[in-house]
């Protein structure tokens, strides 16, 4: 809840129509409100599949410079599975927004299934500030109804 009352409502990052993708069901039972983990369930749609999505907040410099994968596991495999292809544009997740894609930063980073995208914010002034978003695609070692669950950890610049 946010002071005024109103839930906060996520929305995942691309969908059919990229101006209103479908919003995220926010899991209860696994998410961490107190260290700030936020995780939601996107039932998909004909541009990506199923998948979860876990929202958090870090520094800049974590977002931008950290070569952490994620999904590589202990022997040295990596579970990192695109859930769609780079594109130019997406929505930002926490605001009625775009972000950019930042090509200089993601190569720089140097994972295959990492990209870094750049939000300008809202103009309007409401609160809505300019910030980097790092996304993280792969996907779980567990199957559901016989098919694995895609993850996108997305990793949001906190002041």
């Amino acid at each position: 809840m946010t002071k005024t009352g109103l839930a906060v409502i996520y929305r995942c990052v691309i969908g059919e129509v990229i101006s209103f993708p479908k919003e995220l069901n926010y899991l209860t039972a696994i998410s961490n409100r107190y260290g700030k983990v936020w995780i939601g369930h996107c039932a998909g749609d004909k541009s990506h599949p199923e998948h979860l999505v876990v929202l958090k907040r870090s520094k800049k410099w974590f977002v931008l410079h950290t070569k952490t994968n994620t999904f590589k596991k202990p022997d040295g495999t990596i579970l990192g599975e695109r859930l769609f292809e780079r594109v130019s544009k997406l929505r930002c997740p926490v605001g009625k927004t775009f972000m950019v894609f930042e090509k200089g930063a993601t190569n720089k980073l140097g994972i295959p299934n990492v990209d870094i995208y750049k939000c300008k914010g809202n103009f309007k002034g409401l609160g809505h500030k300019e910030h980097f978003v790092r996304i993280h695609h792969g996907t779980l070692d567990v199957k559901i109804n016989k098919k694995e669950i895609g993850v996108l950890i997305i990793t949001l610049e906190s002041d």
